[in-house]
């Protein structure tokens, strides 16, 4: 008998675990593929596998300054076997902080995708607003999983200072055969002010020596 009890004083003197939040992002084969792009309103070709995508939200503001990141993923195939097809926003994001879980409770789910597996290895990049919102994380586990759509991400777009706005293109040929699946369209780099007036300079002097 006292061995009975001495084991559940025990136990219920161990802390209950953490349930940290889960978001699944979901994305069929023939879904939204993602692109870089050549230049305003065109495409110039998939973001390869393996890219980075940090899921998070915004906090205190509008803008990039503001993201706040809840854990990754990276770009991959959506699909099985022959049927599968790359470039898709999918896969399962654990955060595993559950008193840093709180602070994203009800807040709107936004994708940081990027055309490479590392931040300072990017030459384009895009946030997207989904119109899912984070679970209330619960110490339970109960309601602690939401699987945002890769089609979910229509609700806006964030600037990113350097970078042209990216564009979610719901009805864009995603490359898979489907011309309703959509395309994720990443901003490209805008050139510092100092190399744009090189560049108009040069087209200058260039157009003077023609004239003379």
């Amino acid at each position: 008998m006292r061995k009975t009890s001495l084991l559940a004083a025990i136990v219920l003197a161990m802390p209950l675990a953490s349930h940290a939040s889960t978001m699944s992002l979901s994305s069929t084969a023939t879904g939204p593929s993602v692109f870089t792009a050549a230049a305003a309103g065109t495409i110039a070709g998939l973001v390869p596998n393996g890219s980075l995508i940090r899921v998070g939200t915004l906090i205190g503001g509008t803008t990039s300054a503001f993201f706040v990141e809840f854990g990754t993923s990276t770009v991959k195939n959506a699909g099985a076997g022959a049927s599968a097809k790359a470039s898709k926003v999918t896969g399962s994001v654990l955060n595993a902080s559950e008193a840093d879980d709180t602070q994203f409770n009800g807040l709107p789910v936004y994708v940081w995708i990027y055309n490479s597996a590392t931040v300072s290895a990017s030459a384009d990049q895009a946030i997207f607003k989904s119109t899912f919102v984070f679970p209330v994380n619960d110490t339970g586990g109960v309601g602690d999983a939401a699987t945002p759509t890769a089609t979910s991400f229509t609700a806006g777009i964030v600037s990113i200072v350097g970078f042209t706005d990216g564009a979610f293109n719901p009805t864009g040929d995603n490359a898979t055969g489907s011309v309703t699946g959509g395309q994720f369209v990443l901003g490209t780099a805008v050139p510092e002010m100092s190399t744009s007036l090189l560049l108009i300079s040069c087209l200058g002097f260039v157009g003077f020596r023609r004239r003379r």
